[in-house]
This record gives structure tokens, C-alpha cells and sequence, in this order.
């Protein structure tokens, strides 16, 4: 690294860099700094002081409610909770339940604009005064404002599960809070045209562009961090957990297999280009590390929230002219990243099916043994069809495969002669599935667009 390259990396190890990005700076609160909120930011300075108390105490209640419910907890705790342990064939045990953080903050702003309307419509100062008409109200009210059909429906999940947890506290009335009528009033939508990456995204030039202005005007740090993010997909929360000790410098990846540290907590390896290895391991050669820096810290979480990342990436998206997409977005532009990586250097299937074994070999979970299947023959060696209702075929019907004795075949889930025998492009999205942290090939499909 040059000079200024040093000097701008000693700044971002600073507790007040003073970057010049009209939303990151990257400047630490004094630790114990309450944010203090002015009433016009909290959105009161209208109301008399009555009002004011009887609307505080309302979101007091609501804090406490939703509180009793919260099962989330950090993943890397021993006492961690899923979901899926309190299913039953498929189903909670108990309603009144939220297991993730953006579940909660989610659920509860908007359960406080609804508070809000009670309040200011029908002077409700108790969560126990709320009764099922108000609800019908506060919906038409959303419908009156042109919102979207899935914001909509966000709301009603929140009333509904500020519900349960009023039900759970004793409020046996509110059983019936959120009825049939009111979800009849939900406007319909294609979940499709929501998921994640069918729209937008950043190219691998954007990707570039970004990274570029970031390092020059931000930091190394923080520049390469935009690198990873636009070559090899990490979401940003997996992003914030990756430790000093976890890259591997000569097999250019990042072994990502901490308890809990992916979604879904599936381990998994996250390839790296050569210049984003280099850039790492000059930051970590640079002497500039805090102190308290161990092979165990996290290279951004410790530094960086997710807000300060996401006020990283607008910056760097306003200096270089690109549209503004959030984090994720960054998904489409490692999917071609990728892709154009494979044709370019002109892998064989065989080289392909080797990656996809190096990926599934970062922990025994991904590559379990297995009992085999088989598609079912007729006596003449025609696959066996499942057909539907009106005689169509519809899938090929899968069978244990056994062996000369009638034994069960049990094998691992992935091989060489398994790959070798998919189509190539087949394999290309295989590999990109495990790049992405997933485990079906179908999962790169909205970013192919």
C-alpha cells in the first residue's frame, strides 16, 4: 500500500475518522451515548402532554407485549433457538413467538403506527381497549394511502401477532382481534415479484465502479470489503461475521463454518479473487490493527454495523453514478461475476465438478450419507410416472435403490461420478448455489435476468 492508502486505513482503525461521505463517516458514539430524539423526530410535538404520556405508555405496553415473545437470541450463543425446534409436523406449537431480530423490529413499528391511529382516533390509552373494528379501520386507512399489497399484509401480521401476544398476557378477548373479515381485506400479490434479486441489481462493472470510488475516498478496508461483496455474494450479515482467521491465503477463499455464522447456519466456503486476498493480507501485514485486534476479531463487524455498511455502499454508489440497491443486490452482480469467471478461464466439467466438491467439502453436513434413490423402471425399462388427476405425467417416481442382496444402497450425497454425469450448465449453477450459501440449483434463478 502507498502512503495514502496508509494514512487512510490508520483513519478507519480511528475511533473519528471524519471520512467525507455525505452518509458514512465512519465516527464512533462514545460508548454509553444515548441517542436522544427530538418530539418532532418522535413524531409527539403535536400532542398536549396528556396525550403525549397516554401514548408513551401505550408503546410501553406494546415494548413489554412483544418483549414476553421474543425468542430471538445472538447465533453464536449456546442457548440459541430456532423456528423448526418449536414445529410440530410443520407447525409452531406456539403462536406467540418471534425468533429473529428484523421479525421483532419489523412486527413492532408496525404495530406503533397502528397504536398511533387508536390513539388519535378513538382514544384508546390501554392495548386491553383496542376491539376488532379498529383494526377494519386502520386497514381501509391503508388502503385510503395507495400502499402496497404486501406492506399491507405486514401490517395485519404484526397486529395479528401483537394478538397473540396480548392473548398470552391475559387480554382472552383478543382472540379474535385480527378475523376473517379483515384478512379478506388483504390485497393479493405474487410473493414472485418480491423475492429478492428479480428486479435491479448491480452489474460486475457497477460492483467495480463502487469498489473503486470506496477505496479512493473511503479506505482499503472498506474498499475491498465492496469487493468482496460484488465478487463473491456474502449476505451482509454473514459479511459482518467473517474473522481474520478464517481466510485461507493460499487456497484464495473464506471458510465460513462458525456455529450459526450463515443463514440457515449451513457452513459453507466463499472464493476470493487474487487481488482481494493480496488487499487482506496487506491490511493485516499493515501494524495499523487496534490492539485488541485477535486472529478471532471480525474484520468489518467489529467496526462496521450493517447501517454503517449499507451508508458505505450509497456513497460509493453516489460517487460513481450507479443506482442505489441495498446489499443484497450485490447477489446479481456476483452471479455473473462468477459466471463470466467460468467461461473465461474455460472450465471442463471435470474442474467444475472439482469446485463443487472443494465447496461441500467445508463440512461433513454438506456432503451427508445418504440412502439412494433410483427413478422407478417398468418390466420393459420405461420410467414410471406419477400422474395427476386428469392422467397427465407430472414427475418421475424416485425409488430406493438397493443392492444384489435387497439391502438399502447408502452412499454420500455428492461424488465425481455423480457431477461428471450432470450437464455442464447444470454444474455452473451447482457451483454458483454454493458460492451463494444455498443448497438448490434454483435459488440462482432471479439473478440470471
Amino acid at each position: 500500500m502507498n502512503e495514502k492508502q496508509m494514512e487512510q486505513l490508520r483513519r478507519a482503525y480511528s475511533d473519528r475518522p471524519n471520512f467525507d461521505g455525505r452518509h458514512y463517516t465512519g465516527n464512533k458514539k462514545k460508548p454509553g451515548t444515548a441517542i436522544r430524539k427530538s418530539q418532532k423526530q418522535r413524531g409527539i410535538d403535536n400532542l398536549s402532554r396528556k396525550d403525549r404520556r397516554s401514548l408513551l405508555a401505550l408503546f410501553h405496553e406494546v415494548d413489554n407485549i412483544f418483549g414476553s415473545i421474543n425468542m430471538a437470541t445472538s447465533a453464536t450463543r449456546d442457548d440459541h433457538v430456532t423456528k423448526s425446534e418449536f414445529k410440530v409436523k410443520g407447525e409452531l406449537r406456539y403462536k406467540a413467538m418471534v425468533f429473529s431480530d428484523n421479525g421483532y423490529n419489523t412486527y413492532r413499528k408496525r404495530v406503533r403506527k397502528f397504536i398511533r391511529y387508536c390513539h388519535a382516533q378513538h382514544a384508546v390509552e390501554h392495548l386491553r381497549d383496542i376491539k376488532p373494528h379498529m383494526v377494519g379501520g386502520f386497514i381501509m386507512s391503508l388502503h385510503e394511502q395507495n400502499l402496497a399489497a404486501k406492506t399491507i399484509s405486514n401490517y395485519i401480521n404484526g397486529i395479528q401477532k401483537l394478538a397473540e401476544g396480548t392473548v398470552k398476557d391475559g387480554i382472552k378477548s383478543h382472540a379474535k382481534l385480527v378475523n376473517d373479515h379483515h384478512n379478506q381485506m388483504r390485497k393479493p400479490y405474487n410473493k414472485e415479484d418480491y423475492r429478492r434479486g428479480k428486479k435491479g441489481g448491480y452489474t460486475p462493472r457497477e460492483g467495480q465502479i463502487i469498489s473503486k470510488h470506496v477505496h479512493g475516498k473511503i479506505s482499503p478496508l472498506h474498499g475491498v470489503m465492496v469487493e468482496l461483496l460484488y465478487q463473491s455474494g456474502p449476505r451482509i450479515d454473514e459479511l459482518r461475521g467473517i474473522k481474520w482467521r478464517q481466510i485461507d491465503y493460499e487456497n484464495k477463499c473464506i471458510w465460513m463454518t462458525d456455529k450459526n455464522q450463515n443463514k440457515n447456519g449451513r457452513p459453507r466456503m466463499l472464493p476470493i479473487s487474487d487481488e482481494v486476498a493480496e488487499q487482506l493480507q496487506s491490511i493485516r501485514d499493515s501494524g495499523l490493527l487496534p490492539k485488541n485486534h485477535t486472529e478471532d476479531s471480525a474484520i468489518w463487524g467489529s467496526r462496521m454495523s450493517e447501517d454503517d455498511i449499507r451508508n458505505v455502499i450509497k456513497d460509493g454508489c453516489r460517487w460513481g453514478h450507479v443506482g442505489y440497491g441495498g446489499a443484497h443486490d450485490f447477489r446479481r452482480s456476483c452471479y455473473w461475476y462468477q459466471t463470466n469467471r467460468i467461461n473465461k478461464e474455460g472450465w471442463s466439467k471435470e474442474r467444475l465438478a472439482e469446485k463443487i466438491m472443494e465447496h461441500v467439502s467445508a463440512d461433513h453436513k454438506l456432503n451427508p450419507v445418504e440412502a439412494k434413490k433410483e427413478y422407478a423402471r417398468d418390466e420393459t425399462g420405461r420410467f414410471i410416472w406419477q400422474r395427476n388427476a386428469q392422467g397427465k405425467a407430472v414427475r418421475k417416481i424416485l425409488v430406493p435403490r438397493l443392492d444384489e442382496h435387497g439391502n438399502q444402497v447408502y452412499v454420500l450425497k455428492w461424488t465425481m461420478e455423480e457431477l461428471m454425469q450432470l450437464p455442464r450448465q447444470h454444474l455452473v449453477d451447482r457451483y454458483i448455489a454454493e458460492v451463494f450459501g444455498h443448497s438448490r440449483t434454483s435459488s440462482t434463478n432471479p439473478y440470471k435476468g
